[in-house]
């Protein structure tokens, strides 16, 4: 597969040469797969995606490149051949990572190219697979995107919260709704070109988020601890993206 590594920006289409050579003595008809891999086997949250824990190396989601969504893999063949010795076969698979990616990092997915003998006798036949890498480049839009799907989780646990009994007084109107239109008015700036305006709305956003864990210390006894140990992690890992995201100044692809 050529290229085996790239990088690009959300919105960029990578096109990668793939091709099947039999390198026997004999007539053959090559066996083909195509595999995405999760870089996330630990099932790491929003809230811990890309820490020190193993398994969950990039703060980015999805966290495998979804097939029928980015890729022209349903249009690949399953197999090359009948291929004389010596016979070369080729094919093109395009990748689009979509502009509305949410990552706060830049993260490598992926995914291997494998091509198995119908025709060796042996056990197992045999085969050979390569393994490409595409990077995906982290922008502001990107990270924006993310913290967005962080507040809505959050906002979502904390209605969660409020449908079974536990009232959480104001977190809802005080710091997850303002944090909210925020991030909506950073995205809307974003797209406009505006970095420097998308910058001020997370500083803004960061200075709500830093108040979160003092609010949710006053629900001490009233909301589980294992609720407010979670919210608080959230909150936490928040205003770091928000930081980070306020700090960016990686625009868009075109």
């Amino acid at each position: 597969m050529q290229p085996d590594r790239s990088a690009a920006k959300p919105g960029v289409v990578r096109t990668y040469l793939m091709e099947v050579s039999n390198g026997g003595n004999s007539e053959d008809t090559v066996r083909l797969g195509l595999a995405f891999r999760d870089f996330n086997p630990a099932g790491c949250t929003l809230t811990t995606l890309g820490t020190l824990k193993p398994g969950c190396p990039y703060r980015a989601v999805p966290t495998r490149i979804p097939a029928a969504q980015w890729t022209t893999a349903a249009e690949l063949p399953r197999e090359a051949g009948p291929m004389a010795p010596l016979d070369t076969l080729q094919n093109q698979l395009t990748v689009r990572v979509p502009r509305d990616w949410a990552g706060m990092q830049d993260t490598t997915y992926e995914f291997v190219f494998s091509g198995e003998s119908s025709a060796d006798p042996g056990l197992p036949p045999a085969h050979k697979s390569v393994t490409a890498r595409q990077t995906v480049v982290a922008t502001q839009e990107s990270m924006t995107r993310y913290i967005r799907l962080e507040i809505a989780e959050l906002i979502a646990e904390i209605e969660k919260a409020n449908a079974q009994g536990i009232q959480t007084g104001g977190l809802l109107p005080i710091s997850m709704h303002p944090a909210r239109m925020h991030n909506d008015q950073a995205l809307a700036r974003n797209l406009a070109g505006d970095l420097a305006g998308t910058s001020r709305e997370h500083a803004t956003s960061g200075k709500i988020m830093q108040a979160f864990p003092r609010a949710l210390a006053g629900f001490s006894g009233k909301v589980p601890a294992a609720l407010v140990a979670d919210w608080k992690a959230r909150g936490e890992a928040m205003v770091k993206d928000m930081a980070a995201a306020e700090a960016s100044r990686v625009a868009s692809a075109p």
